[in-house]
């Protein structure tokens, strides 16, 4: 058995200052109270009218100062920076498992009017035994490229790996939630800011192989790697644990590209003249034709791949 789903997804609007000012139209700009209404409509089929309203409390563990909240499913976050609303949207775990949301047109609306603050997406899984990856945590038997901790209750064990911005929780979500399946594993991203962000890019790219890019998170972002127990003192040699080459046989390759900054392009810029002067001093002016045309060449058909 191996399921996945989206788990917690919070974002806000691109330019609700815009929408709500005046200055910015030309004709007369809504009330924040209309533009909820025509919102939550557009996004979650659910009148405003239906949402109940909260002030200066704690709703699915998110503080606010006022807004609306749907069951506890649906969250509507509002706070005032210099007199200017800041709302915030939130549907979390139950959202996704108890109401019937039109998931294809949230996302859509998502993508095209709002930015993503921080997502979670959970893989529930049977094929993975909790009880081995606990005994090579506890005995070191695990390679990570991030901060490792666990956590016992009474019912259930958690790994974490990392921390901030990104962190993987595996733990036994079959005892926890007192599922069906005692032994279903639950690995689960949780994200925020720009990670958030990177992970939704490559989620609507292919929203069907949810599974494939968790694991592939799971194996690149955290390279988690579950080991078996040998007397080698350097855990990286171990051999890798077979269930776990098993579980990411499928996973989904993953990179982050990260922006360059003015000033390293420049410097590569200056690498790169100073590199085809010399080659310009030692070649001869047949050679050098020959190699400028070879770069030509290449880029331009690189170019041409990118646009296509």
């Amino acid at each position: 058995m191996e399921t996945s789903q989206l788990h917690t997804l919070r974002f806000y609007p691109k330019d609700l200052n815009r929408i709500l000012n005046p200055r910015y139209s030309h004709i007369a700009a809504p009330t924040l109270e209309e533009y909820l209404t025509k919102t939550t409509a557009n996004l979650f089929q659910i009148p405003l009218s239906d949402f109940a309203p909260v002030e200066k409390t704690t709703i699915a563990k998110r503080r606010i100062q006022s807004g609306y909240t749907y069951r506890n499913m649906l969250l509507i976050g509002i706070s005032y920076f210099k007199g200017e609303p800041r709302v915030n949207f939130e549907v979390n775990g139950s959202a996704f498992d108890h109401l019937q949301l039109d998931l294809d047109q949230l996302f859509a609306a998502v993508s095209s009017g709002f930015v993503i603050t921080e997502i979670h997406a959970a893989l529930d899984t049977t094929a993975v035994p909790f009880a081995q990856l606990w005994k090579c945590f506890r005995n070191s038997s695990v390679t990570s490229n991030a901060k490792r901790r666990c956590d016992y209750e009474s019912t259930s064990k958690t790994l974490y790996f990392g921390c901030n911005d990104k962190v993987l929780c595996v733990y036994e979500s079959g005892l926890y939630h007192d599922l069906q399946e005692r032994d279903t594993v639950r690995f689960e991203l949780r994200y925020t800011g720009e990670q958030a962000r990177y992970f939704w890019e490559h989620f609507r790219a292919d929203e069907a192989d949810l599974s494939a890019l968790i694991k592939g998170h799971v194996k690149s972002t955290f390279d988690v790697n579950f080991r078996r127990i040998t007397k080698d003192p350097n855990v990286s040699r171990r051999p890798t644990l077979p269930v776990w080459e098993r579980f990411l046989a499928d996973s989904k390759e993953t990179y982050k590209r990260y922006s360059t900054k003015p000033s390293q392009v420049k410097n590569l810029m200056d690498c790169t003249i100073a590199y085809m002067e010399r080659i310009a001093r030692q070649a001869s002016p047949e050679e050098l034709q020959g190699i400028m045309e070879a770069l030509n060449s290449r880029f331009l058909n690189r170019s041409l791949e990118a646009i296509n």
